[in-house]
């Protein structure tokens, strides 16, 4: 199985990107994530147009997509485009639910998955999402069995 995690880049969002990547690769699941590449130049490392093709590669590819919210400029696209081909999208709830006001991207998320009762109550709130579309599991690492469920 091969994932693109999509989320912001920015530093504040490393720890959140990091934790969900962490408990996918202990899983054995291949996670590209696009923080992971450098854009510094004068460091030797890469530029932004090398960074857009190994991004636009790994999206080819991917079987899954899952997202960290927030959501925002740095997700809109890659999420366009894996809701087009079909790709299922599972968001991980746990820090924040800033997509629960934009429609167009609840439809496109196939599935919520959450280890925070409070995140789960706010998911059932709205009335897009119901048992069908969010999961509630008491540790990260049972986002693996939500993963495959979304593939079969």
């Amino acid at each position: 199985m091969k994932v693109y995690l999509c989320s912001r880049v920015g530093k504040d969002a490393h720890i959140q990107n990091e934790a969900v990547a962490k408990t996918l690769r202990k899983a054995g699941i291949g996670v590209y994530v696009p923080h992971e590449q450098e854009v510094n130049s004068e460091k030797g490392s890469r530029d932004h147009n090398e960074i857009f093709k190994l991004d636009h590669e790994a999206m080819l590819t991917a079987d899954l997509c899952v997202v960290v919210p927030r959501i925002g400029n740095d997700c809109c696209g890659e999420l366009g485009y894996f809701a087009a081909k079909g790709v299922p999208i599972l968001a991980v709830g746990d820090w924040n639910l800033d997509f629960l006001g934009d429609p167009m991207i609840k439809e496109w998320i196939n599935l919520v998955f959450t280890t925070s009762e409070g995140q789960f109550g706010k998911l059932l709130e709205d009335r897009y999402f119901d048992k069908t579309k969010c999961v509630l599991a008491p540790k990260l690492s049972d986002m693996i069995k939500e993963c495959e469920r979304l593939l079969k």
